[in-house]
């Protein structure tokens, strides 16, 4: 039996055993929150909603499932703050959020995604 794609009971032993793509989201969950300061399961509630709906802002998510949540936890933890803040700002915050929904798409296009670190708009 699959949950979510992360993981199987095994029927031997009655067991929840987590694939290796299980494990490796679930650490970049508990990085995440760790950097963040959200709560794990707003932080995969997030990021399984997202990747439901198949993309973020109109940039299309991988189709496959396990793939897309990274992606939309990646979204999550390093833009959608910064993109929150563009909202109210009625000069550059169009050009902003475009440039940011562009860097997502660029980043999660290439092979080795960008770490996650929150984009912070008051460096600038």
């Amino acid at each position: 039996m699959m949950i979510d794609g992360y993981g199987f009971v095994d029927p031997e032993t009655g067991m929840f055993k987590v694939s290796p793509e299980g494990e490796e989201y679930y650490k970049k969950l508990l990085t995440a929150s760790t950097s963040t300061g959200y709560k794990v399961t707003d932080l995969d509630k997030a990021a399984t909603g997202q990747a439901a709906v198949g993309a973020i802002f109109g940039v299309k998510l991988s189709d496959d499932p396990i793939e897309a949540r990274n992606q939309a936890l990646y979204w999550t933890t390093t833009f959608q703050d910064a993109y929150n803040k563009t909202a109210g700002e009625s000069l550059n915050g169009p050009q902003l959020r475009k440039e940011l929904l562009e860097t997502f798409a660029k980043d999660i296009a290439s092979p080795t995604p960008a770490p996650q670190t929150p984009i912070d708009l008051t460096s600038n």
